[in-house]
């Protein structure tokens, strides 16, 4: 596991490490604040949150516990936390906030934002997606999945007028989801009534 990773949050000074998200949160909060402002500080930090999240699950061949695959502790850099001698050994354990926080943070952030009025993509997922072309019909945008798993990415479109407006707690359960088997590429379109189709 990397000493240093681009989005691990420090817990405290006491605890000597840096953790994997925040505690039981999805920090959808930080993208309602990009949203809101449309400053892309906000969308880089989650983004690192994120991808600092997924690279300390516990899966084949990418330890980074002495639990199950899919599992994740809260100390990411192996410091002297447990004790000098502990010094880059795992600790048998798992966290279930760690994990919990994983789903919340599938569940409630995009994998995909776009704002249809501005042409302005954002991608906080592991799949690759850039504009193709845009008119007042939609969007078409390229998507790739550079990666060996097949996900369902979520999207999320909206207007200049709808960004104006806060995003409830629940906004998730509406966005549609693109399937994208690993390595695939995909075309889809967002149309003007920020429907998605694939193309």
């Amino acid at each position: 596991m990397k000493s240093n990773m681009a989005g691990a949050i420090w817990a405290s000074i006491q605890n000597k490490h840096a953790v994997p998200g925040i505690c039981t949160a999805s920090g959808d909060y930080i993208f309602k604040l990009f949203r809101a402002t449309g400053k892309i500080g906000y969308a880089d930090l989650i983004r690192d949150i994120q991808h600092a999240h997924a690279e300390a699950v516990n899966m084949p061949g990418h330890a980074t516990t002495n639990g199950l695959i899919g599992s994740s502790m809260e100390r990411i850099q192996l410091s002297d936390a447990e004790g000098k001698n502990s010094i880059g050994n795992y600790i048998n354990t798992r966290n279930s906030w760690t994990e919990t926080n994983g789903m919340l943070m599938a569940l409630e952030l995009p994998g995909i934002y776009l704002n249809t009025d501005q042409q302005k993509l954002y991608v906080f997922d592991h799949v690759k997606a850039e504009i193709l072309s845009g008119n007042s019909s939609g969007t078409t945008i390229q998507l790739h999945n550079p990666t060996a798993y097949d996900p369902e990415v979520s999207m999320m479109a909206e207007t200049e007028n709808q960004a104006k407006k806060p995003l409830g707690y629940t906004a998730f359960l509406k966005w549609p989801k693109v399937k994208l088997k690993a390595g695939e590429s995909l075309k889809i379109q967002v149309k003007s009534n920020t429907e998605i189709s694939i193309l």
